[in-house]
Formats: structure tokens, C-alpha cells, sequence
């Protein structure tokens, strides 16, 4: 039995279409920790993607049995050259649990119906091997290792390149 993510959709930044194919509402009340108590009150979007200029994208909850449990996002920097960038977070006493690996599902089957997106990517510290293997079970290929890619609190980081290409039409 395939399971869905019950995915919030937050107001839309940028100029692609809406997750209406997945199951998306947003469930910020203050209770959350991290990115989305940040935005209590406001669409996590005005936070995220909107708040950067020049950068547009798509912020969502991630919402299991009624508790937001992390956030996911698609941010389209780079959609001339169409490619698209994901990144998340679970909250710390909800991990473990295959969240993160079916909110990057959901997403990349929704990012799909953006016909000028050809890839989707994400980076993750080599270090984290929770988030590597989450990915990975979301169909992610890990390409390669981008030496000094990041600076995170002062201090470059490296970071694992993951992707996964539209599937082609048979």
C-alpha cells in the first residue's frame, strides 16, 4: 500500500503552478520548533523563498496525524538552466520515521509537473548519514563531493551533491 505525505501547501512564491496533485495545507500554530515557529501566524513561504530577493520557491510543512513535524522546500534559483534545490528539516523527536524520505517523494513527483524543471538536487554534509540515507530511499543518486561548498557558521563545509532527473517519457 503506498503511503501519501499530508504536505502543506503555504502561499506560492514564484511563478510555477500549485500542488494541487498532493495533499498540501499548512499547520503553523506555534507549537513547532525551528524554520516554522519563525513564521507563526504568516505562510511559511513568507519566511522562506520570500523573504530572499531574488530567489523563488516553494515552502512547505510537513504535517503527520495533525502536528507539523519539519518543513520541506523547492527553491528555483536556477530554473533557466532547470534545475531546482530541496532541502529540509524534521524535528528532532519525529525523525527515524521515514518522514523526511516521503516528503521528498511527494515533492519531487509534484516538482514534476513544472515543465521547465529537468533536475532536482540537494546537498548534505557528509556527515549525515540519516539525511543521505533519506534521500537516497527517495530515489536521490549521490553524484559526487563539492569540497569547501558552504559556509556554516563561519566554517566551509563540504557537502555531497545528490539529484534526480525527470523521468523520461516512455
Amino acid at each position: 500500500m503506498r503511503r501519501t505525505a499530508a504536505l502543506t501547501r503555504t502561499r506560492r512564491t514564484g511563478r510555477s503552478p500549485r500542488p494541487r496533485s498532493a495533499a498540501w495545507r499548512c499547520t503553523v500554530n506555534g507549537s513547532q520548533t525551528g524554520f516554522a515557529s519563525r513564521c507563526t501566524g504568516r505562510p511559511c513561504s513568507a519566511v522562506g523563498a520570500g523573504s530572499r530577493p531574488g530567489r523563488e520557491g516553494f515552502s512547505f510543512a510537513i504535517e503527520r496525524q495533525g502536528e507539523c513535524v519539519g518543513q520541506i522546500g523547492l527553491w528555483l534559483r536556477d530554473i533557466e538552466q532547470g534545475r531546482g534545490t530541496v532541502g529540509y528539516w524534521i524535528r528532532p523527536r519525529r525523525r527515524g520515521r521515514g518522514t523526511a524520505s516521503m516528503a521528498f517523494r511527494v515533492l519531487s513527483e509534484w516538482a514534476w509537473t513544472m515543465e521547465d524543471l529537468q533536475r532536482l538536487q540537494a546537498h548534505v554534509e557528509p556527515a549525515n548519514e540519516a539525511s543521505c540515507r533519506s534521500i537516497e530511499h527517495a530515489g536521490f543518486v549521490r553524484e559526487g563531493l563539492l569540497r569547501s561548498w558552504q559556509s556554516i557558521a563561519g566554517s566551509r563545509r563540504d557537502m555531497f551533491v545528490y539529484a534526480l532527473v525527470r523521468p523520461r517519457a516512455p
